[in-house]
Formats: C-alpha cells, structure tokens, sequence
C-alpha cells in the first residue's frame, strides 16, 4: 500500500507539473537541467559511462556554496524531464551588487573568487549551463533507446513574429535569438512587489517575446490594478456608440507617432491612435509626455488594444503618484535632461569634458531625443525591447543608466569628434551600431548609482528650464491639445463624421469639449445669405462649411455673433480667434498671429460677408447668393482656397458648438 501510495503520490506530482509546462507557470524555483535519469529510464537504458562522468565533472565544479538538489519525479521520456533546484538564489544589496545567497542565509559576493580564480557567479552559471548541456543529450539518448517520439521544438530559443497570437506585428517583424536564460520553468508571480524582486534578475538578462505579455503585465502592476476591465468604458466615453472608421487627429503628449520605426500592420497603428484618444480623454491633466506614443506602439508588439490600453493607463496612474514611469509636464522633463547632464558630468567626466572641449556645452539636447523617443530609431529595434524590459520592472530612472550606457560604449567615436557636427554624427551613426543589447544592459548596471544620489542631483534642478524643451516648444504645438472627440448626432452633407476631429482640433480648447450642431443648410434653407445670418443670430461660435464643385471643402471660424457682424456694417470686427480652414485637398488652419499688424478679420457689407479683406479680394467672401471668391489673404496667411478665384458652392453648412 506504502509503494502504491508513493507511487499515486507521484503520478499527480506528475499531472500538476505538466499542467504547470501547459500553463506557462510552473511552480516557483525550478530550473531546466536534468541531473539523473528516472528509474524506468535506468531499467530500459543504462548511463554510458562518458556521460556519466561528464554529469559527475559538471557537479564538482559547482562551488561548495552552491549545492545542487536533484529531484527525480516518475515520469514518462516522452513528455517531461527531471529538473533540479539550485539551492541558491542571487539577490540584489541595496547598492546594486549581486550576492549569492544559499539555503542557510549565507551570503556571498558574487565577485568573489573561486580557488580556479573564477567568481561565484560566473562558476555557478557554467555549472548550471554544463548540467542543462549533459541534460540535453542524456533526453536525446533515453529517446533513442526507448524510442519515443522527439519532443515538439522549443519555441524559446528563436523567437518569430508568429510565436504569440497576442498583438499586432506585421511580417517584417525581426526574428532574433532570445536570451539563454531558462525561462521556460520560471514561475511569474501576479503581484507586482513579488514579480519585481524575484524576477529583477532575469529581466535584466532579457525577456523572451512569447512572455513580454505576462511579465510585462505582472511587474507593472497591471493585474493588481483591475484595470484590464476599464477599456470598454473609456472607449464609450472618447467615441460614443460607433467605432470611428479611423482616427484623424489624435493627442501624441508632445511627441510622434512613429509608425516608420515600429512593426506594426495597419490595425496595429489605428489601435495605437484609438488608445492615444482614450488616453487623452482620460488623462487631460497629462501635459507634456512624449515617451507615450513610442511606449504604445511596443506594447502593441505584443498585446491587443483592450491590453495595451489597461497597462498604459496603469502606467500613468503610477506615474501621477510617484513619476514611476514617466514625467507628466514639461517642468518635469527638463529636471529630468539636466539631471542626466549633471549624471554625464560626475559619472563620464572624461566624455564631458571632451564633449565640452568640442564646442557642445550640454547633452540635453541629444539626451532629449533619446528620451522622448524612448530610443526607438536610435537604437536597433531589439536593443530598445531591451530597453523596455526593464524600464518595465524599475521605472524611468533605468534610462540614465542607459543614456549613460550608450555615451560609454560610444566613446572610441566620440574622442575622435572635433566639432559639434563630427559630434552629433558619431551619436547617430554610433546608435545603430549598439546591436548588442546584453553588452548595453550590463553596462548601464555597471555604473554605481544609488537611488539617494540621484535624487539629491534631481531636486538640485527642480524648477530650472531645459534648453532643450525651449528650443523644441514651438515644434510640438499638441502638447498641451484638450482632446475631446466630438458626438455627431446629425450628420454633415458636406464633411463624413470621423472628419469632425479634424475640424475641431482647429477650435480654441473651451469650444473643443462641446458637441458640433448644425445651424443652416442650403440644401434646406436654400442659397441665401439672409438666412444664414438669420438663423444664427446671437449664436456664438460658429463654422461655416464650403463645398465646390470641384469637391474641395474649406471655411471659416467665427468667434463673434452674427448680430454684431450685422450692426457694425462696413467696419471690421472679430479677434485672433477668428481662423479659415481647409480640409480638402490639404487638411490646414490659417489663423491670425499676434505679430500680424492686419486685423481685417470679418466684415459685412450690403451683400456680401468677407473674412480677410484686402483691396487685391477676400481670403474668403460670399455674396447675397452664397457664390463665393478666395483669394490669398495676409491676415490669415491664407492661400486661395478653391480651384479658382471665384466659384459657386454646392453646398453651405453653418454649425455650432454646444
């Protein structure tokens, strides 16, 4: 009975282990690496002698510190193999040095040396590595004698664009080799303060791409927030009850979308600009964030849009909290440039002073093209997923270790520079180069940067302004867009519904959050411009649509009542919110600038209403009739806005905000 219980005992370890290979999560501790063959296995194969010592010559190099116990559950050569479990585990000190730390609570540096003068961790790792060797062929050898089927190809070690059915990458997706870690058996915890520390270690040596998904997931907080479910919500809230036939305008945080630099397919990228809208809506606190859309676009490598939109939202609100990921206003950003300066400084100071030397007084502005981008198109595509593993787990404060990284492992082209231009060439030409993502992760952990350190260096720039963000202000004119996507309940016969956005994203932010409604139309109302100014009145604002015959569909944004338009005939009125706007062929708004001595605005006459007049015409006019004329316009900065100087319209919409 003692036998038969044992033996049933084992069977459902059995069981369990295979469920927990299906699953993806074995139990916690185990590692790959076969040490002894399991009793059946000895009954119908015999050990050959070489690989027996060979076994027996990998276990006595591990270190005495390190004991290995061999488990040797029963089971069948055909679906699983033994496993051992190292009784040691490395940990990470408060400094930032790996120890090795055994059953009993021993520590041991991991630089110390053994008496063949190798240390700890590299002896330990070539004695696992030797045992998973000597595993491989003791598996191939007991098939052979018992002929069994071979085991099914193991998709870890060569990763392909199909090897998860999750996410949206393309066919020119790069297969790369993953990292030799055995990640197959690692158990991945669902709490985030477990999956951080147990699994700092691994990360660091890189995630394979069939499970970025549930680690990402798992050290970012993800599962624990519940925010997987909020998706459905927010999507009603930014889009109604229709799913948009694509999104025209979209909130990017100050940064691009650089669909060029990613591999997504083209529902990949129209997910990327649904999440930006929903983000946008969710979050209009975010100020300033450029980091956001390159962030989405990986995340979208290996997740659908429902997934990809819970983890970022996850992000930022960690962020709000402790800027954990990311700084969310340009006051943050450039505390976070200058304090990388200052980290170039104390920690390079040979390439600071080369740098200096050369006529660059700061690395604020190439740092921040690094960070807004989160390095994607300057670093090959699989070192920047690198990179993103472990921004993952430990937050932004990793990208200084990894700007740092970059500058050191540039340095043999960077102290042949002369100028800025030789220098500014060598970091571009140089980042391509950076193909090894293990030699820059390793690198950027080498450097000694205690948490204490930099944080004295970030409050020391608290409140200072950024070079780099003043010079780049002007090129990024959405950072501060309030995004709302506009609910059409009557629909436009000019302009499809999904082309709202686009006009909207025109209006001053206190009129972007309404809803459009329409006022007049002439296939209604008739060509008559007595009753369009009729039937807006007192109504503020207001938006005429223009379509020709030749399709082209463009108008005007008027930010004062008609009635004062009306009283005050033969003089100009209006302010610089007044603004004209094309949407077809060319989507532009042509808007007063406050350097523009021209205030010619808007003005009415006995029959006709003229935005922009000039003795030369009108940026754009309509008569009594609604024909219309369009001429460049210096108020505006306007060009002519139709096929020809004077037109008729097919059709006048004017429309409303409320």
């Amino acid at each position: 009975m003692g036998n038969k219980g044992e033996q049933h005992a084992g069977q459902q370890r059995l069981v369990q282990q295979q469920q927990q290979q299906v699953s993806g999560r074995p139990r916690p501790g185990s590692v790959v690496a076969v040490v002894s063959p399991t009793p059946q296995h000895k009954a119908s194969a015999a050990a050959p002698p070489m690989l027996a010592a060979a076994l027996a010559a990998a276990l006595a190099t591990v270190p005495a510190a390190v004991a290995l116990e061999a488990t040797t559950p029963s089971i069948t050569p055909a679906t699983a193999t033994p496993v051992a479990t190292p009784s040691t585990t490395l940990r990470q000190s408060e400094k930032d040095d790996w120890v090795l730390v055994t059953n009993d609570g021993t520590h041991f540096p991991a630089e110390a040396s053994t008496p063949g003068g190798q240390s700890l961790l590299e002896s330990t790792t070539a004695a696992v590595g030797g045992l998973m060797e000597m595993a491989t062929k003791w598996a191939e050898y007991v098939r052979l004698a018992t002929g069994a089927e071979p085991p099914p190809p193991d998709d870890t070690e060569m990763d392909t664009p199909w090897v998860s059915q999750r996410g949206y990458r393309n066919t020119t997706f790069p297969s790369f080799r993953s990292n030799s870690v055995p990640w197959t058996n690692v158990y991945i915890p669902t709490t985030c303060y477990e999956a951080h520390h147990k699994l700092m270690f691994l990360i660091r040596r890189g995630v394979p791409n069939a499970l970025r998904f549930e680690v990402w997931l798992s050290v970012s907080g993800c599962f624990e927030s519940h925010s997987l479910g909020a998706y459905t919500s927010a999507f009603s809230n930014t889009f109604g009850k229709s799913v948009p036939r694509t999104v025209h305008v979209f909130p990017m945080f100050g940064g691009s979308l650089q669909e060029q630099c990613h591999y997504l397919t083209v529902e990949g990228v129209e997910a990327a600009k649904r999440i930006l809208c929903m983000i946008g809506t969710e979050n209009p606190d975010v100020e300033y964030c450029p980091m956001i859309p390159d962030i989405l676009l990986l995340l979208l490598t290996y997740m659908d849009e429902a997934e990809a939109y819970a983890l970022l939202s996850t992000l930022l609100a960690r962020s709000k909290q402790d800027h954990y990921y990311f700084n969310l206003n340009r006051a943050q950003a450039a505390q976070f440039y200058l304090t990388f300066n200052d980290l170039v400084k104390t920690k390079l100071s040979n390439v600071y002073r080369h740098m200096q030397e050369v006529g660059v007084t700061s690395m604020e502005e190439f740092a921040s093209s690094w960070f807004k981008t989160f390095f994607v198109g300057f670093l090959p595509y699989k070192t920047a997923l690198r990179v993103m593993d472990v921004f993952m787990n430990e937050g932004i404060k990793v990208l200084y270790r990894v700007g740092l990284a970059i500058l050191y492992l540039l340095w043999p082209y960077l102290k042949t520079t002369v100028d800025p231009a030789s220098w500014s060439e060598a970091i571009i030409a140089g980042g391509v180069s950076l193909l090894d993502g293990e030699k820059l992760i390793k690198t950027a952990f080498s450097f000694r940067l205690r948490d204490s350190e930099r944080m004295q260096l970030e409050m020391a720039n608290y409140g200072k302004k950024s070079a780099a963000l003043a010079t780049s202000a002007s090129d990024l004119p959405d950072a501060t867009m309030v995004y709302y996507r506009p609910k059409i309940e009557t629909s436009s016969t000019i302009i499809q519904d999904d082309e709202f956005e686009l006009i909207w994203s025109f209006l001053p932010n206190n009129y972007a959050i309404m809803d459009p409604v329409r006022l007049y139309t002439s296939e209604r109302e008739g060509f008559s411009l007595a009753t369009l100014i009729h039937k807006c009145e007192d109504i503020t604002p207001t938006i005429i649509f223009i379509r020709t015959p030749a399709k082209h569909v463009f108008g005007a944004f008027i930010s004062v009542p008609w009635t004062d338009i009306v009283a005050n005939k033969g003089r100009f009125v209006g302010d610089g919110y007044c603004f004209l706007w094309s949407l077809h062929p060319q989507v532009s708004k042509y808007g007063w600038q406050p350097t523009n001595e021209d205030k010619y605005f808007v003005i009415f006459r006995d029959h006709s209403v003229a935005f922009g007049l000039h003795a030369h015409g009108a940026g754009l006019m309509l008569d009594d009739e609604l024909n219309g004329h369009s001429y460049p316009s210096p108020t505006y900065n306007s060009p002519a806005l139709a096929e020809a100087p004077e037109f008729p319209c097919t059709c006048v919409e004017v429309w409303t905000c409320q």
